[in-house]
């Protein structure tokens, strides 16, 4: 970001601080700063640092002037309505408001409100009305993301909404209904939800063309537990997909109350199909130069250690944030690298009595299915919020603890963000096991903790990282614009 810039940011920084609510002229000012002044870097940074210095009356006033703005606007916006400071209140009233108005791209708001439930608003049933105003919508993906929010909520009168929704001929859409359908049904509950038309749906979403979809009926039958389903349920079970087999035997457990609380199935890809010859030549420049100083940095360290700054270079030679071709080539890098240190955490927690310890395994399998486009963002919060503390055996050592760390940090990576940089901004320390990455080659490095730092073993070090820069580094980024290396996808 140039001295110029970013002079032009405190300055107007400064103005958004120093000026009183609702003052127009100097919030147009902004407005028009955003819209023309800037590159696409430096803008989006701009609204970020902006949004959080404006008054609250004032916020929702920008989205409606940036709502119908170019890419770089929407970049803009999905950074800055994903951030904490966009109450539920705000979105919430910016939703009516542009209910009946020709926006093009609300689908941004409705992700705001899944954002704002996601930061302590998971059920506030405020955000129902809302929603159901979005599920006719004619855009798909809005339709998708607002029948998704009922589900989280646990809104009864999405029942009303899911029908035709399981018909419609969209498969998010489709997708959507289907979890929600299962989210909502408690096959434990003292009184469940009777369901009889959701017995002979869901059995033909299971030949939908789009896994995805099967999947998730799989998963809402499971719920469903009638036993007309049993058929349809096993005949899933031999899908060609391994997310729609793994969805249908976990729904036949679901049948079976008992058998289920022994365990669900958790069999991840084969790794056969997550593997390439890669000929480093096929790689783009940014990243050979990237994984070639990785090298010499492994050479020049003693402890054969790669810092946060040498993985971030890589990370970002992937692509944009933005990108969601280069964000699931990342997402893999993660999933990869959790599943080579897997065995060090399932075999310290057998070993230690930990017979039903397949947490770490959990989160693989459910990053495996994002990376699809399986799972739902519902699905991976919940997660992702049952196991925010550490929770998980504690008696283990050190390295198998890292090993588990490393699996939930590849889901949380999948969840989307730039993870590494993002905490890094919020620590003063140099930490080894910020990321996924960094959490397995300390459990693989045998590392013994010191702080923030680890003290680990050099020729182990040196060799886990030989084998990330040679070998997942580049299987990874061929996946950007290539299911080749996915199990088969229909």
């Amino acid at each position: 970001m140039t001295n110029k810039y970013q002079s032009e940011i405190e300055r107007l920084t400064v103005l958004a601080q120093n000026r009183g609510p609702g003052d127009a002229a100097s919030l147009g000012i902004v407005i028009d700063a955003l819209r023309t002044d800037f590159d696409r870097r430096t803008r989006i940074s701009a609204l970020t640092d902006l949004s959080s210095s404006l008054h609250e009356i004032d916020r929702p006033i920008l989205v409606r002037n940036l709502l119908r703005g170019d890419d770089v606007i929407q970049d803009m916006l999905v950074t800055a309505l994903h951030s904490p400071f966009w109450d539920l209140d705000m979105v919430l009233a910016l939703l009516a408001e542009l209910a009946s108005a020709s926006v093009p791209n609300r689908y941004l708001l409705i992700e705001a409100l899944l954002s704002a439930m996601t930061y302590g608003h998971k059920k506030d049933m405020r955000s129902e009305s809302a929603l159901l105003a979005y599920v006719d919508d004619g855009d798909a993906v809005t339709r998708a993301l607002a029948v998704e929010g009922l589900g989280r909520i646990g809104s009864l009168k999405a029942l009303d909404i899911i029908r035709p929704a399981l018909m419609d001929a969209e498969a998010e859409v489709r997708k959507a209904a289907s979890w929600t359908l299962g989210r909502l049904r408690d096959p434990w509950a003292a009184e469940p939800l009777t369901l009889p038309w959701a017995a002979e749906l869901l059995p033909m979403l299971l030949m939908d063309p789009v896994v995805a979809v099967r999947a998730q009926a799989a998963y809402a039958l499971g719920r469903l537990r009638d036993s007309r389903t049993l058929a349809p349920l096993k005949r899933a079970s031999r899908d060609p997909h391994p997310s729609v087999r793994r969805r249908a035997a976990n729904a036949l457990l679901w049948m079976d109350k008992q058998r289920y609380d022994e365990g669900p199935t958790l069999a991840l890809w084969p790794q056969a199909s997550l593997s390439m010859l890669t000929d480093m030549e096929t790689l783009p420049i940014a990243l050979r130069e990237a994984i070639n100083s990785a090298h010499a940095t492994l050479r020049d360290d003693q402890s054969h250690q790669l810092s946060p700054d040498v993985r971030s270079a890589i990370y970002a030679s992937f692509g944009s944030y933005r990108d969601p071709f280069a964000n699931r080539a990342r997402g893999l890098l993660g999933i990869l690298t959790a599943r080579h240190v897997l065995p060090i955490y399932e075999q310290a927690a057998h070993a230690a009595g930990h017979l039903d310890s397949e947490d770490a395994r959990l989160f693989i399998a459910l990053g495996e299915d994002a990376l699809m486009g399986v799972a739902m963002r519902g699905e991976i919060d919940d997660l992702i919020h049952q196991v925010t503390g550490g929770q998980g055996p504690v008696d283990l050592n050190w390295p198998a603890i890292l090993a588990r760390d490393a699996a939930l940090q590849a889901l949380v990576w999948i969840d989307g963000g730039n993870i590494l940089d993002d905490w890094r901004r919020n620590t003063e320390e140099d930490c080894d096991t910020l990321d996924a990455v960094g959490c397995a080659s300390c459990a693989y490095a045998w590392a013994r903790r010191e702080g923030f730092r680890h003290s680990v073993y050099p020729l182990r070090a040196q060799r886990f990282w030989e084998w990330w820069l040679n070998e997942t580094v580049p299987t990874a980024w061929l996946t950007r614009h290539s299911q080749a290396s996915y199990p088969n996808s229909t």
